[in-house]
């Protein structure tokens, strides 16, 4: 299995201060990665830089085995923050104006549809009067459209009630079962760790853990997964806050 995402050193500073530090990344091909780590870790700034939306201060993404490149974009879905929707379109109008812009089929309308399980949602239904778990859905089929490869998602279950989080990673787990390597970023270690296979912990804009989530379960001694987590997290922070004091 080959490697889909890759960096080297990548570094994001603002003003002196950086908001992602040096970042080693690896994405397997086929895996669902998680990015995990609290408000603020630089999370969402790390996922930008995979997908050009900000320039690195120094160090290097690499996609598909390459230098990143904009041509990469079109192997490339992604929902960073919350999703971009015309509100008083319906469903399928906002799907029609990203498959135009994509020149793509008509057919492809229907068949994300159908992934994201909006397929039988009244036509006449506005965006603006989604559900917040529809709305996810719907940008997440907006970033199938042009059937990516990789797709990246921020923090996709934030919001979302229970059966609306479950209801999240069984769509995640179903596009994984297709072939696409999804990335998702999150705050929540318990809600991530139900489906994917290797993580990555950020904190203070570093990686502190970075491998398979069973080695990281190993690790844990029998603790509570959230609790290795947090130790991970606490010991970057002391560790920043004791380089303060020198």
């Amino acid at each position: 299995m080959g490697v889909i995402v890759e960096t080297n050193e990548l570094t994001k500073a603002y003003r002196g201060r950086y908001a992602v530090q040096r970042v080693n990344l690896t994405v397997r091909e086929g895996s669902v990665f998680g990015l995990l780590g609290p408000n603020g870790a630089g999370k969402t700034t790390l996922l930008k830089l995979l997908l050009g939306l900000l320039h690195p201060t120094s160090g290097q993404v690499r996609l598909f085995g390459e230098p990143w490149s904009r041509a990469h974009l079109a192997r490339v879905g992604a929902l960073i923050e919350t999703p971009a929707l015309y509100g008083h379109l319906t469903g399928r109008e906002n799907l029609e104006v990203h498959r135009r812009l994509l020149n793509l089929p008509k057919a492809r309308i229907d068949e994300v549809l159908h992934i994201v399980g909006l397929a039988d949602v009244d036509e006449r239904k506005r965006a603006s009067q989604y559900s917040l778990g529809m709305k996810q859905r719907l940008g997440i089929a907006i970033a199938l459209l042009n059937r990516p490869r990789l797709l990246i998602l921020d923090e996709p279950t934030n919001g979302l009630d229970p059966i609306g989080m479950r209801e999240m990673r069984v769509l995640i787990r179903s596009l994984a079962d297709q072939g696409i390597t999804v990335v998702l970023s999150s705050h929540i270690l318990s809600e991530v760790a139900q489906v994917v296979e290797d993580v990555a912990i950020l904190s203070q804009g570093m990686i502190r853990y970075q491998g398979p989530l069973a080695d990281l379960v190993t690790q844990g001694k029998g603790k509570d997964l959230e609790d290795v987590f947090v130790e991970y997290v606490q010991d970057r922070q002391s560790e920043a806050d004791s380089g303060k004091g020198r």
